[in-house]
């Protein structure tokens, strides 16, 4: 029955079917994404650019 339901809302039509493949495609790019970045950050924690740009004194002209 959900099955059914399912099929008759997203597949029972190609257009509606690409629409809704197309779609998800861009929302899992969008959390795999996410995903991947956060765990970056969190592994090198302190290492990038945006934890030490103010850990320096601004560089003197000569």
């Amino acid at each position: 029955m959900v099955f059914e339901a399912f099929y008759k809302t997203f597949m029972s039509r190609s257009s509606v079917y690409v629409g809704v493949v197309i779609a998800g495609a861009l929302v899992g790019e969008k959390v795999v994404n996410n995903g991947f970045d956060a765990l970056w950050e969190s592994r090198n924690k302190g290492k990038l650019y945006k934890d030490i740009v103010g850990n320096f004194p601004p560089m003197e002209e000569e």
